[in-house]
């Protein structure tokens, strides 16, 4: 596959897992020079300084599924006229789920 098709792999891998409502955590990966790992090593340098270049390996994805009570805490909260959200600093997909699953929105919805 050309190196684009790979690249924009990890992407829609990455959507499709928090549309599942997993978290997704992106490893990454480059050699360092002997001068960069004493670098970090001695804490002159930070992994920012390093990172460029870095090439993704792989996803590690958790699940965490929604609190058992949520839906009906929601459907408490709908029925006495209170407007519900989503507040997240999760991926959109992935905040997406969790409204889903407690209710806040529907199935559905988009």
């Amino acid at each position: 596959a050309p190196a684009s098709a790979w690249a924009a792999a990890p992407a829609a891998a990455h959507a499709a897992a928090a549309a599942r409502g997993d978290r997704v955590l992106a490893l990454a990966a480059r050699r360092l020079s002997k001068r960069e790992a004493a670098g970090v090593a001695s804490g002159k340098l930070r992994a920012s300084d390093v990172e460029q270049g870095a090439q993704i390996v792989g996803l590690a994805l958790f699940r965490s599924a929604a609190h058992k009570d949520s839906s009906e805490a929601v459907e408490l909260l709908h029925a006495a006229g209170i407007r519900t959200c989503v507040i997240t600093g999760d991926a959109l997909g992935t905040g997406v789920w969790a409204a889903r699953e407690c209710g806040v929105l529907g199935k559905r919805a988009r």
